[in-house]
């Protein structure tokens, strides 16, 4: 693993770290030669087979979706603070990770390839959760200049030709989105079941128990209540300022409004357009208040 900075149009630099492919910020306490030790040893990781695979781009809601997935499978409307941090499998701790009670949540940014060859055939229940790039590129952007260890000063404007370029921090948006569209027709026995962030917002109860029902857990309608208000996201940004962590943003759909300039959207959705066609993906890109 090398340090690979990115360049944006204004000359201001992201310091990332080329992993195999994937430009990432470097965690705490880590060198670059013990996460490149890290990543490379995904590919040997023990499967049982309860485990359960949550994959999503960064900014995308994944701390969201993991507390609904860790009460329904604990069927307890309690949120959590220490598995969230060891279920990431690229960031966590291996003795963290390997020490937990069945059934696990694998969660990851990562794309399959990075993890065991027998993934896609073991049988093991596997979630996708995307989120409109829009929000998404808004998110990452807060993301990025609070980061200290990125050192990223960039603007606005800059910083969304960065996002739409191929070579962005982490992957392009379009690579993850159309590897998981290939993937579910070269492996369509895989059970995979792909989750939009919109859907689950405006539809929360049906969303919620169609997760519930694609993971074989047995729910009732008080269950999916508490759920659902232990996941609201007032409950969960308390939550995580009581942890002296804050990875909850706003939640809504639409933010990217307050960001985008008429040319920016101008520009993005016809960037959007040109390589949507080649996937299935309906998104969701304003809340139409239904």
């Amino acid at each position: 693993m090398s340090l690979a900075p990115l360049v944006d149009a204004g000359g201001d630099v992201l310091k990332l770290y080329d992993m195999g492919g994937i430009y990432w910020q470097l965690p705490p306490r880590k060198t670059p030669q013990e996460m490149k030790a890290h990543i490379d040893a995904l590919k040997y990781l023990k499967i049982r087979p309860d485990d359960v695979f949550l994959f999503t781009y960064p900014k995308s809601g994944t701390h969201w979706i993991f507390q609904i997935l860790n009460m329904l499978l604990k069927r307890d409307a309690e949120l959590t603070y220490g598995n969230l941090k060891s279920s990431m499998l690229e960031f966590g701790m291996r003795e963290m990770y390997e020490s937990q009670p069945p059934p696990r949540i694998s969660m990851t940014h990562l794309l399959p390839d990075k993890l065991p060859d027998n993934l896609l055939t073991s049988g093991n229940k596997i979630i996708f959760f995307s989120r409109n790039p829009k929000d998404v590129a808004v998110s990452m952007y807060y993301h990025v200049v609070k980061t200290p260890s990125i050192e990223y000063k960039g603007t606005w404007e800059n910083w969304l030709s960065l996002f739409m370029s191929e070579k962005c921090c982490f992957y392009n948006w379009f690579t993850v989105m159309n590897k998981w569209h290939d993937l579910k027709f070269t492996h369509p026995t895989a059970p995979i079941l792909t989750i939009m962030y919109e859907d689950l917002l405006k539809n929360t109860v049906s969303e919620v128990k169609r997760i519930a029902h694609f993971l074989d857990v047995p729910t009732d309608d008080e269950l999916i209540q508490r759920i659902i208000h232990k996941c609201g996201f007032d409950q969960m940004y308390t939550h995580d300022m009581t942890q002296n962590d804050r990875t909850v943003m706003t939640g809504k759909i639409g933010d990217w409004k307050n960001h985008f300039t008429v040319a920016q959207n101008e520009r993005f959705d016809a960037w959007f357009e040109e390589r949507i066609k080649y996937t299935n993906l309906k998104l969701t890109f304003e809340d139409d208040g239904s």
